[in-house]
């Protein structure tokens, strides 16, 4: 891959065109002056998009056009049957999170360790996300996908979810198994925005030196590499 799309240069997306740029790629971005239309990513070789989640939908059918594969770091949204449909039969592979920190997918490890012992223990579980004003979707998509994970783990568990929204926090996210006795948990803090644009950028570049197509789980891509033992 030598030429890349960045869909949003917000905060986050110019720490991706940063990140591309640090590393020798070209890029294209798109935004408000240069809306994204397929007819533009003739000459690209992968693409990625942190637009905001209601700015991604708009942009979904013109994507899936391009048959390229993509990076979906945009949140506030949920993807519909239909257009799940169309990820998994007719485009190259999308990796699609709401949070590209690699140390996630260790944080999931720990998480699902935690919940087993929150089980035995009978334990109540709780969650708590800290991030910046201007994030729109509360709770985050990270700690629904934490939520998530404890409840594979403690089926039908209820977990009592809080958020705050601070200054220009990238995010912070706590998990928190509770019994009379004592008490286990685990924090995630993101201290800058980097982590997510490498990790995008760690991604793009993975499934493009694969033949992978449809929906692409992020979390499942790095404990692969981890099992293997490859650096990522």
């Amino acid at each position: 891959m030598k030429h890349i799309g960045v869909l949003g240069t917000g905060k986050t997306g110019s720490e991706v065109s940063n990140c591309l740029i640090e590393n020798a790629y070209k890029i294209t971005e798109f935004n408000r002056s240069n809306k994204f239309e397929h007819s533009k990513a003739k000459d690209l070789d992968g693409i990625i998009c942190f637009l905001p989640g209601e700015a991604f939908l708009e942009c979904f059918d013109e994507l899936a056009k391009t048959k390229l594969p993509l990076v979906i770091g945009s949140t506030g949204y949920k993807l519909s049957e239909k257009q799940q449909a169309t990820i998994n039969s007719d485009t190259k592979a999308w990796v699609v999170s709401s949070n590209f920190a690699i140390s996630m997918a260790i944080a999931k490890f720990c998480i699902e360790q935690i919940a087993q012992w929150s089980k035995s223990a009978q334990a109540t579980d709780s969650i708590h996300e800290v991030h910046h004003k201007s994030k729109i979707d509360s709770p985050s998509g990270t700690a629904l996908f934490w939520e998530q994970w404890i409840k594979n783990i403690k089926e039908g568990a209820k977990i009592e979810i809080s958020s705050d929204r601070l200054e220009d926090v990238p995010g912070t996210h706590k998990y928190k198994a509770t019994c009379p006795s004592e008490s286990l948990e685990i924090v995630h803090t993101a201290k800058n925005r980097k982590i997510f644009a490498q990790g995008a950028v760690w991604a793009l570049e993975t499934i493009g030196k694969t033949s992978s197509t449809g929906l692409v789980d992020f979390f499942e891509m790095v404990k692969e590499h981890y099992t293997k033992g490859t650096q990522v």
